[in-house]
């Protein structure tokens, strides 16, 4: 899970971030809302990638990235 580092399966939507439990989804709501709709990004590679923000030289748009 994003949140609290439980097992979890991945949200429907985008296939991309894990939530353990309904409630855990719902509070990361607002903020998954926004970078699923700012964003956009590839499913997660294996399971130890994370997402991170990269900051590219010359560019003033930062992107999401997995990353091990």
């Amino acid at each position: 899970c994003i949140l609290c580092n439980k097992p979890g399966r991945p949200c429907a939507s985008c296939k991309s971030i894990p939530y353990c439990s309904v409630e855990c989804q719902q509070t990361d709501w607002p903020l998954h809302e926004l970078f699923y709709k700012k964003f956009s990004f590839s499913p997660r590679p294996d399971s130890v990638s994370k997402l991170g923000l990269y900051f590219p030289v010359g560019s003033k748009d930062p992107e999401l990235i997995w990353v091990n």
